[in-house]
């Protein structure tokens, strides 16, 4: 007997090692997200928030059974154990890869229905399932949907709240998520970026439902007025916003902009709790139970078969780390480091105005060092700049493809008319291909040029890929053995020239007198 007793809790110590190991997978993965997306910064708090979950449903466990296998369950972690390896080879170099969150989430939760299923029964995983699924709602939403859904959102936003100040003394105008008024023009990150609050409340509608044991119809009205209550707030917060940036100034915005957000927040998770406990007091309450967290880990048994499984998932998951750092350090040997530049903007330039960027735009993008200028060329065409540079880390690349032209320009009211080529830039080792968009103000038309460039690149590279966006330039990137690299944004917009042949005419002239490679700075 007690032979059988301690092969049982050696079986439970490898399964419970195999579940925080994959675990702890999971997380290096969607912490990226959490670290550095404003949106999904609540997602530290959704794991702890499932095991509180998890925990409050042991006293009303419905019992431990024995039952057969379930081959599905046993198939799919079967797959993910033998794709792992090349999967976190793939990873190291993609952090930022919003797939990439789905498919560890999906491994972990996989893991750890298997571990229900085997060791507590199939009634016992199903009372436990919402409190494991429950960690869904901290994984980034599709970047196309998540796009769609809150720019139109920002847009209603500002539409609403120039209307209200309208009524007012004041005459505002909606141009994207950008509101004209009082002479101002107040952006979307200093005023409508409080809608990011939407996911919180929705992830806390879904806690509050089942922290009182709500009825279905009852969590989805719950989960429809966190949605409602998230925007009305939000729509409040970004009229009070405005007003103030209009009448005080933008330089008040940055002592208002989270107090107001985070106040918005907390009353919108009030109003939840509120009406999740009104709910709660006119529903029958039902026996809980009374079994205690000791005596349902006391009955835990694992079946031979699983732990063979968990055993496996030990080695691969351990194997995995020391496989992928001897892929990337092999291939690091045959990176060249690009050349460095820095830019000079010509401060002599009619009109020359150095720009500041506000410090919601740094705490949004991260960057280590960032420039940017506006002025009047010689023959009165219209220039703005600027250089964001980030210090080699595993964000950096995610932080660069937060800023490009397709997400920026649109939500500041500009119409983006084409994405019209890439337009390579080469001067004295600098390399550098450059996006090239069309966009529109009213009837005034401009270019923007958007520049992408890492710090080491293969000797056979000519110039930098822009964007690694597609999947198989983000193969190509880890077949390259590419990860962790210093990033640089240049971008220019040029206002004034006809056609596009003129203006990267004269973005090239302009280029070969702001730029400066790294070894004349050395000179």
């Amino acid at each position: 007997m007690k032979n059988t007793s301690e092969l049982n809790n050696w079986k439970i110590a490898v399964a419970s090692l195999s579940l925080i190991a994959v675990w702890a997978v999971a997380v290096r993965q969607l912490s990226l997200e959490w670290s550095v997306n404003p949106l999904y910064q609540y997602g530290w708090w959704v794991i702890p928030l499932g095991l509180y979950l998890f925990f409050e449903r042991i006293a009303s466990a419905p019992g431990k059974e024995e039952t057969p296998r379930n081959r599905v369950l046993i198939g799919l972690v079967g797959l993910f154990i033998l794709i792992y390896i090349p999967l976190r080879i793939v990873q190291e170099a993609n952090f930022d890869w919003i797939l990439l969150n789905w498919v560890f989430g999906a491994f972990a939760l996989s893991v750890t229905f298997l571990w229900m299923h085997s060791s507590l029964g199939k009634a016992e995983m199903w009372h436990f399932a919402f409190p494991v699924l429950f960690v869904l709602s901290s994984i980034p939403w599709p970047v196309g949907f998540e796009n769609l859904v809150l720019q139109n959102l920002m847009r209603i936003n500002a539409t609403i709240t120039a209307h209200v100040l309208s009524w007012g003394s004041l005459n505002a105008v909606a141009h994207g998520n950008i509101i004209e008024v009082g002479g101002e023009m107040i952006g979307v990150e200093e005023a409508c970026s409080g809608i990011r609050s939407l996911q919180t409340s929705l992830m806390m509608s879904l806690f509050l439902g089942e922290f009182y044991r709500l009825k279905v119809k009852s969590r989805i009205f719950l989960l429809l007025l966190s949605f409602f209550l998230a925007f009305v707030f939000n729509s409040s917060r970004t009229v009070v916003l405005t007003y103030i940036g209009a009448t005080e100034g933008l330089f008040s915005l940055e002592s208002w902009h989270d107090p107001l957000g985070y106040g918005v927040l907390v009353i919108t998770l009030f109003g939840l709790w509120g009406t999740a406990y009104w709910y709660s007091l006119n529903q029958e309450t039902k026996d809980i139970g009374n079994q205690t967290v000791s005596s349902w880990f006391r009955d835990i048994r694992l079946p031979n078969y699983s732990i063979k499984v968990f055993s496996a998932l030990i080695i691969v998951l351990v194997a995995g780390e020391f496989i992928n750092e001897l892929w990337y350090r092999l291939r690091e040997k045959t990176l060249v480091q690009a050349v460095d530049f820095s830019v000079d903007f010509p401060r002599s330039a009619e009109n020359f105005r150095e720009e500041t960027f506000s410090e919601i735009t740094r705490k949004i993008l991260k960057y280590s060092e960032g420039n940017a200028a506006s002025w009047t060329g010689p023959e009165g065409n219209r220039y703005s700049a600027y250089l964001l540079e980030w210090e080699p880390m595993r964000v950096s690349k995610k932080l660069v493809l937060a800023h490009t032209p397709e997400i920026c320009y649109p939500a500041a009211g500009y119409k983006m008319e084409s994405l019209v080529g890439i337009e390579p830039f080469q001067f004295d080792g600098v390399s550098i291909n450059f996006k090239v968009y069309l966009f529109r103000e009213n009837s005034n038309h401009f270019y923007v040029f958007h520049g992408v460039w890492e710090e080491k690149h293969l000797p056979s590279d000519n110039i930098h890929e822009t964007e690694p966006l597609s999947r198989q330039q983000r193969i190509e990137t880890v077949l390259q053995g590419k990860r962790n690299l210093g990033q640089k944004i240049l971008g220019i917009s040029i206002a004034g020239p006809n056609s596009i042949e003129e203006a990267e005419s004269i973005l090239e002239r302009t280029l070969k007198t702001i730029i400066i490679p790294s070894h004349v700075q050395s000179t």
